[in-house]
């Protein structure tokens, strides 16, 4: 082979090398979650922010792929979706943190116009800050068609670690409406009285955006 046809076969060779790299890469799947809602408390009223995000590469493999499916096709063969958000941010530059765990067990087929009562509140999970929870995917329900919650909020003093104006909910109503969806995104729009064991109350309301994506990371 003469110099120039190694040359051109070298050339062709890291040319073609990058392609199969990639072709060769696994796709990954992201399932995300935003929501943007107004909280009422005995403190007062204030912006709040969660969010919530679930990887392929997470522990919990076999919720994202029934969250995957509920999200995608809208239904499944679950009683209901369990979705988990946190807190981004307070919104309003408080010099004292709110911070708030909201889990949100939302009855399928996840269909446009559908509506679900909130009939119930379920302990919050063993984590006592809420940035760790992950509870995701298929979820039974205590009554079917009746969606649950899990909610706890607290103010939080980085000095000392000290938590205030602590509310656990033990109690729920309101109502879950799926507000729109097509093929990997669905909107709800979510109002909740929560109260405590203290007879406290809290009310959430709020949009909430669910939705999928898939990409083949850089090699």
């Amino acid at each position: 082979m003469s110099h120039e046809r190694r040359g051109r076969v070298r050339n062709a060779a890291a040319l073609l090398l990058p392609l199969l790299l990639v072709s060769c890469t696994e796709k990954q799947r992201t399932i995300n979650a935003r929501g943007e809602f107004t909280i009422t408390r005995a403190t007062g009223t204030a912006h709040l922010e969660l969010d919530g995000r679930l990887y392929d590469n997470a522990i919990n493999r076999a919720g994202l792929d029934q969250a995957w499916s509920v999200i995608t096709r809208g239904t499944s063969p679950y009683d209901a979706l369990a979705i988990t958000l946190t807190t981004v941010g307070t919104g309003d530059g408080d010099p004292v943190p709110l911070l708030a765990g909201l889990v949100l067990a939302v009855p399928t087929p996840l269909r446009s116009g559908a509506r679900y009562p909130i009939g119930y509140a379920f302990p919050p999970p063993a984590e006592p800050m809420p940035m760790y929870w992950s509870r995701w995917g298929g979820y039974d329900l205590r009554l079917e068609g009746t969606a649950e919650i899990a909610l706890r909020s607290f103010d939080y003093h980085t000095v000392g670690m000290r938590v205030e104006n602590e509310f656990i909910a033990t109690g729920a109503s309101g109502l879950i409406e799926v507000v729109d969806r097509d093929d990997d995104r669905v909107t709800l729009r979510l109002s909740l009285n929560a109260t405590d064991a203290t007879s406290g109350l809290v009310i959430l309301e709020g949009e909430l955006d669910l939705w999928t994506e898939s990409y083949r990371p850089p090699t």
